[in-house]
């Protein structure tokens, strides 16, 4: 019916279902059957952003903070400067999450582990621990007064999502 109202053909390519838990197995398989189409599970994503977000928000962005271990742990903190260090967590490090950023609001905690990756990287994550000379939300502020320019990631979600 709503290809030959629109004029449209639907992609049975890209087209997926969701039911809800209250839905019985019955009536999914009927309408799996009758429109050709396959039912997803939770936590897929389209595009790179999950096509469900449940209760459980941290779980489904837990991703952004595998990407960005991952980029760090190929990066020799030791062979770079603090520059190059400012370089990768603002080019590189910042930006994984911040398309998401525009559609979702990421969880508070791991906006925090995030954050935690990101100065434990700048100060050095060696053996023993290290001197933190500043506080993070120095560090955020803009160089002007002081700061790196760093994004609090909380606020820049914020900020992403009133654009």
């Amino acid at each position: 019916m709503y290809e030959a109202a629109s004029g449209q053909m639907v992609n049975k390519g890209k087209a997926t279902l969701f039911f809800s838990r209250n839905t019985n197995d019955a009536t999914k398989e009927v309408i799996k059957v009758s429109l050709g189409l396959l039912a997803i599970q939770h936590y897929e994503k389209y595009l790179g952003l999950p096509s469900f977000v449940g209760r459980n928000k941290k779980a489904c962005f837990t991703h952004f903070k595998e990407r960005i271990w991952s980029k760090m742990q190929g990066w020799k903190e030791k062979l770079l400067s603090q520059v190059g260090k400012e370089v990768m967590i603002k080019a590189v490090i910042q930006s994984i999450p911040a398309y998401s950023m525009n559609v979702f609001t990421l969880p508070v905690s791991l906006c925090k582990d995030i954050e935690a990756m990101i100065w434990k990287f700048w100060w050095g994550s060696g053996k023993g621990k290290k001197i933190h000379w500043v506080k993070w939300s120095t560090l955020c502020s803009s160089k002007s007064i002081g700061g790196m320019g760093f994004h609090d990631i909380n606020n820049f979600n914020d900020a992403m999502l009133a654009k």
